[in-house]
């Protein structure tokens, strides 16, 4: 009878919380058991501004994930993002040791330990850490493991955060008596499901684009090597249409999802839509394309902080894949067309995510259900042994605090 395990996955969003419980077969994909959807109050542009109701909102979703799965989890897998979040590059150098010149594992970790051993500015923990590449000698290899050379370096792409902020997190989930096994970067949770594997070997930018802020990440050779967060997100469309149309958000945002594009050629000059879509006191008819225009605003300089970030990597020859977009917001008519003129390549919204059901195929789940893909492929770990290294010591700060 082949064996399985039962994982989660969380993901704190600016608007809601998103869990989902999966079970892991050997060599296999996650078969998702449950999920849960709750809202979030407390949350802005990513940033914890109430504990105590994210905490509401974690628990609320992982109950009712848990109740459909009909099971109990013991720990996590949790996505990551918010202002905080940085990057780093740093590359790991060590001379071979063995006498026939021959690369060992050994040889590998040593090159691994060296570049990761950079110390971070004081309040900050490592989130993640990425592989690049390797070098021999100076030539890029994909695995140096058994080839011959003097001379081994990995380059690695770190990804960080503050650490207070960090145990914000852990601690809502400390409180459900859950540990968490790893924490991830959403936007390379995100990554994992929106673009296919030939377009991160290719050179892709994934951009997931939430409610309050906009995760990106660079791939090249099949390696995210830049990440980044901007704290702009679909909130922030919604509050431009509300302000220049003197409309109220929770209607800026019914207009946004059901009228609006940001691409002027999806609209007709003439066209015009019912602001509050009831034709009552108050309501007025609007032009469609005023409405494109004040997205297209906001949506172009958010584009904008993207390649400033990214400098030279945003050169078009080294994203030969183009730009896809996921999250919520990516939903916004007509945000490919301007993805594409931005960045001067291709551009596509992520195709609906197969093997789950339609509730969870939307790219708004595409961050929760990365990680827990990527949750599944942790080799030898088993639901209830957490790891170690940088959530072991958080995890026996919490155990020690409660």
């Amino acid at each position: 009878m082949a064996q399985s395990r039962i994982i989660g996955a969380v993901d704190i969003g600016t608007n809601k919380t998103v869990a989902v419980v999966g079970e892991v077969f050997e060599n296999g994909a996650p078969e998702i058991l449950g999920m849960g959807v709750s809202s979030v109050a407390g949350m802005r542009k990513g940033d914890i501004l109430d504990l105590p109701g994210v905490g509401n909102s974690v628990h609320a979703a992982l109950a009712a994930a848990e109740k459909k799965a009909k099971t109990q989890l013991s720990d996590v897998f949790l996505a990551y993002s918010g202002p905080d979040v940085c990057g780093m590059g740093s590359t790991g150098s060590v001379n071979v040791a063995s006498a026939d010149n021959k690369v060992t594992y050994e040889d590998m970790r040593r090159a691994a330990v060296d570049a990761k051993s950079k110390e971070l500015p004081g309040g900050r923990l490592y989130i993640n850490h990425a592989v690049n590449a390797y070098r021999l000698d100076g030539e890029t290899l994909a695995n140096p493991l058994g080839m011959q050379g003097r001379r081994l370096e990995v380059d690695y792409w770190h990804i960080y955060g503050e650490e207070s902020k960090i145990r914000d997190r852990i601690s809502i989930l400390s409180a459900y008596n859950l540990k968490v096994t790893e924490l991830i970067f959403s936007g390379i949770a995100a990554a994992r499901m929106a673009a296919t594997e030939t377009e991160r070997r290719m050179g892709v930018l994934v951009l997931d684009i939430g409610a309050g802020c906009t995760e990106y990440v660079l791939y090249r050779a099949g390696y995210p090597c830049f990440t980044g967060v901007v704290p702009v997100g679909g909130d922030h469309m919604t509050n431009d249409l509300a302000f220049g149309l003197r409309i109220g958000t929770l209607s800026a945002d019914k207009l946004k999802i059901t009228h609006a594009s940001a691409a002027l050629e999806h609209v007709g000059k003439d066209e015009k839509v019912w602001l509050l879509g009831d034709k009552n006191v108050g309501d007025r008819p609007v032009r469609r394309e005023a409405i494109a225009q004040i997205l297209m605003a906001r949506v172009n300089e958010l584009f904008e902080i993207i390649k400033a970030d990214l400098g030279a990597l945003a050169d078009p020859e080294i994203i030969p894949g183009g730009v896809v977009l996921t999250g919520g917001s990516s939903r916004l008519d007509g945000i490919d067309l301007l993805a594409g003129r931005a960045f001067k390549v291709s551009a596509r919204c992520a195709e609906p995510t197969a093997g789950v059901s339609e509730e969870l195929a939307g790219p708004e789940f595409a961050a929760v259900l990365g990680v827990l893909k990527l949750g599944s492929m942790e080799r030898g770990q088993t639901a209830s042994t957490p790891k170690r290294g940088l959530l072991g010591k958080l995890a026996t700060f919490f155990k020690s605090e409660s």
